[in-house]
């Protein structure tokens, strides 16, 4: 028998378990893992839910958002411990893949297609899908080096760079028409890369670049007035992406929304607001820039309490 394990953002796993035993009562191989719920340490908590399942069996981890944090983690160990890996899932693909015990990569693909055609509008079925809008060309910027407006709508400083919470939440929040990462590591790494591409959402264009080089990016002139949304993994890249921007592309608002996922065992974080984190060594970084006169604000998503400089700072004394 095939063991599943439902793996989701909040609480969502738990509830496509239990539903799914509403169906099938005996559905014993369905565990869940709710994903950063009890906390932060998501790859902690699946390594001990993989290790725990009966040994010698296939094994299917289901997750819900495409390139979220919960299918990148999954991705990253899914070769380590050989399971089969589908993000996106739905209701009618649970139940299929439950009653089926068809644990195969051939049986998977089948179960992912006839799950996509059960989305649908069952009232609506004669109605037409309304092609995209189209986009309005952008003017071309007429300003010179160092005189154009600045393009960035927003930095923020997250350890998981794009996933969910940046791919929805902070997208739609900010309509951007870029999202630029701007991080050394993930630009030399094609498995990085491939897992943020994955993470993009539709009809934003994504730029992976190290640091010197977003820097150039933005201070060219081809890119004023474009919708860019800036995210590094550190702030301390922020603050050293700034340094390297000319004073008319400056960003003017950082946003720390660290989640403490890649935390070593020998740091410090310090909670400033639910969900959000930071260190000694990031709110030195965090300090340069607003003494620099940018907005440096802690916050989650942007419907979530928000933490201004001094909450920052009172929460590290």
């Amino acid at each position: 028998m095939s063991q599943i394990l439902v793996a989701t953002h909040s609480t969502l796993a738990e509830g496509f378990a239990q539903a799914v035993k509403f169906f099938k009562a005996d559905a014993d191989n369905v565990h869940y893992l709710n994903g950063y719920v009890q906390s932060q340490e998501f790859e902690r908590e699946l390594r001990e839910q993989l290790d725990a399942l009966p040994k010698g069996e296939p094994v299917v981890v289901c997750t819900d958002i495409p390139g979220g944090s919960v299918n990148q983690v999954a991705m990253k160990l899914a070769d380590e411990y050989g399971f089969m890996l589908v993000s996106g899932v739905n209701m009618p693909f649970m139940l299929e893949l439950v009653f089926s015990d068809d644990a195969t990569y051939g049986a998977l693909a089948a179960t992912v297609a006839n799950a996509r055609e059960q989305l649908m509008l069952p009232l609506a079925q004669d109605v037409k899908p309304e092609a995209p809008a189209a986009k309005v060309p952008a003017a071309k910027s007429t300003a010179k080096a160092g005189k154009g407006k600045p393009s960035i709508v927003l930095v923020r400083a997250d350890d998981r760079l794009i996933h969910g919470l940046v791919a929805v939440a902070w997208t739609s929040h900010l309509a951007p028409e870029t999202i630029l990462v701007a991080n050394d590591a993930a630009a030399a790494d094609d498995f990085k890369k491939n897992a943020l591409k994955l993470a993009k959402p539709a009809g934003v264009k994504l730029f992976i670049k190290p640091v010197e080089k977003a820097a150039k990016a933005l201070n060219n002139p081809i890119n004023d007035g474009k919708r860019i949304f800036v995210v590094t993994q550190t702030v301390e890249d922020a603050e050293r992406l700034y340094s390297l921007l000319d004073d008319a592309h400056k960003f003017s608002k950082l946003n720390i929304g660290t989640a403490g996922v890649n935390k070593k065992p020998d740091e410090k974080y310090v909670a400033i607001i639910p969900q959000v984190y930071t260190t000694a060594e990031e709110f030195a970084a965090a300090k340069k820039l607003h003494d620099a006169g940018v907005n440096v604000f802690g916050q989650a998503n942007p419907t979530l309490e928000k933490a201004d400089f001094a909450a920052i700072e009172h929460a590290l004394n």
